[in-house]
């Protein structure tokens, strides 16, 4: 079963069916549905990039535009970032860009 609704959003749509004819003494017929379960997060398309004033790039674990986004903007730096997408509670969520730092002063990462 999918367990999102017809606009997208979770729902839980856990069905139980009683699906025998009701006149057999030993024995009950069911029939179960569990939804797959939510899908979760998922990070994509970490990348070098130059900013322009149309991009939407964030803090980490903030909904704040990085500090010195207008100052990278002006200069065209290089800046590190990903995409993040949160499963959730909804089928196609919406893409939120990351900033991690400037590609020039980055010189080792870990993902865990």
């Amino acid at each position: 079963m999918d367990p999102y609704n017809t606009s997208g959003s979770y729902a839980d749509m856990t069905n139980v069916t009683r699906i025998d004819d009701l006149t057999h003494p030993y024995y009950e017929k069911w029939n179960i549905e569990v939804p797959h379960g939510i899908k979760g997060d998922s990070i994509k398309n970490f990348r070098v990039m130059v900013p322009t004033e149309q991009d939407q790039i964030y803090t980490v674990g903030t909904s704040t535009i990085y500090p010195s986004f207008d100052d990278d903007v002006t200069n065209h730096r290089n800046i590190v970032v990903y995409d993040y997408y949160n499963y959730d509670n909804l089928k196609n969520p919406q893409k939120i860009t990351y900033y991690i730092g400037n590609y020039n002063q980055i010189t080792d990462f870990t993902i865990t």
